[in-house]
């Protein structure tokens, strides 16, 4: 009986100390529970601050390159139509405050253009860049947002974790003015023996004389009355080719003339002198004709896909006309030209021309109208046109 009270109070006594064992325990348990959580914790914020600043550095890269690419470009035109970095480099941070990175514009110096000539001889080829050159045709645009620029550097989002709050990125753009194909469709109809400030018609009976000179037939074959619109316009011709000389890339010109046809009268070439002589040789014989303004631009696309054409020049159409078109349909004709990557600038000249439509052909073909009513306005014109000539980003 003894024996018995002596393991049943043993038996109480483990079973206290298992209980008591068993509570000691239990906060040690918790304990541990929670800091694994806590590290778990700090682990994932950690991680989701790395990745947000990765995301956010990417986000700023790409918003540095875009507003790099447009900067560059805008400083490209206008370098290629003035001539003058500063002014190049206005239209730039120009261009840079329409393209805000990381919330703030960048601020560019003239420290971070740099002129430079780019050059290749086949569709396949990359540019090949060097720096400086007689008459440079690329501007190469450095930005950066770091603690030694004007932009500063840029601050992390999530500032603190895995390293500084704050990152510095570097971006690098070239804009080059590219080879072209160009062809100058010029019109000659009858209404270009008439002057600028002249209404292109004939009283009733005409047989020479006034609004004309006297004498003047168009039937004939005499040399075109001096001033007239065609004299006008080879002076126009002659300042676009000089403008082309003077840029660093070879740009061949292609003469197309049109009346009531068209006629290729030269291929692409690099020989500007034989352009002027060409239209020379029409003024010294002039006769009347038409507006048949499609075929004019007809002309223009195969001579911008003749064998002496270079495949992998861009091609652009400059179409010229002083009256309105009497046979078919020059806005269709231009759809088919931009379909073929062919870019189309127009120019309206003297008071007969239609300007409402040469607007139209130039909106289908990506290019610009102008419109002149006179002899200097034109030549104006023609050399803004020559320094509109597209730019490519190359890098």
């Amino acid at each position: 009986m003894k024996r018995l009270e002596v393991t049943l109070r043993s038996l109480r006594s483990l079973h206290v100390a298992q209980r008591r064992s068993h509570v000691s325990c239990q906060p040690n348990r918790t304990g541990g529970a929670l800091a694994l959580i806590l590290l778990l914790t700090i682990l994932i914020l950690t991680l989701g601050a790395f990745a947000i600043n990765l995301a956010q550095m990417q986000l700023v890269r790409t918003e540095m390159q875009v507003a790099s690419d447009a900067s560059a470009r805008a400083a490209n035109r206008i370098f290629a139509s003035t001539r003058d970095l500063a002014q190049a480099q206005t239209m730039g941070q120009r261009l840079a405050n329409n393209n805000p990175v990381n919330g703030r514009n960048l601020v560019l110096r003239a420290s971070d253009y740099e002129l430079g000539t780019s050059v290749r001889n086949n569709l396949q080829q990359r540019y090949q860049y060097v720096p400086g050159g007689p008459n440079p045709n690329s501007i190469v645009l450095r930005t950066e947002m770091s603690s030694s620029s004007p932009s500063g550097p840029v601050n992390l989002f999530m500032p603190g974790f895995l390293g500084p709050s704050t990152t510095d990125i570097r971006m690098e753009a070239r804009s080059t003015q590219v080879e072209l194909d160009i062809a100058l469709v010029i019109d000659r109809s009858g209404s270009m023996a008439f002057r600028a400030d002249q209404l292109a018609v004939l009283p009733p009976g005409w047989n020479g004389g006034a609004p004309l000179p006297p004498g003047f037939n168009f039937n004939i074959g005499l040399p075109v009355p001096n001033p007239s619109r065609w004299i006008d316009t080879i002076g126009g011709v002659q300042v676009f080719l000089n403008e082309l000389n003077q840029t660093a890339q070879l740009e061949h010109v292609a003469l197309v003339t049109y009346s009531a046809g068209a006629s290729v009268d030269l291929p692409p070439t690099s020989n500007y002198n034989s352009i002027v002589s060409r239209l020379n040789a029409y003024s010294a014989s002039w006769s009347g004709g038409g507006t048949d303004i499609r075929s004019g631009l007809r002309a223009a696309n195969n001579a911008l896909v003749h064998s002496n054409a270079r495949p992998w020049a861009v091609k652009v159409v400059v179409l010229m006309t002083d009256g309105r078109r009497d046979a078919g349909d020059e806005i269709a004709q231009a759809r088919t030209l931009a379909r073929d990557g062919i870019m189309i600038f127009t120019v309206t000249f003297a008071q007969d021309a239609d300007q409402a439509r040469m607007v139209t052909v130039a909106n289908v073909g990506g290019g610009k109208h102008y419109h002149a009513n006179n002899s200097a306005s034109l030549s104006t014109v023609f050399r803004d046109i020559a320094r509109q000539m597209p730019t490519l980003v190359t890098r």
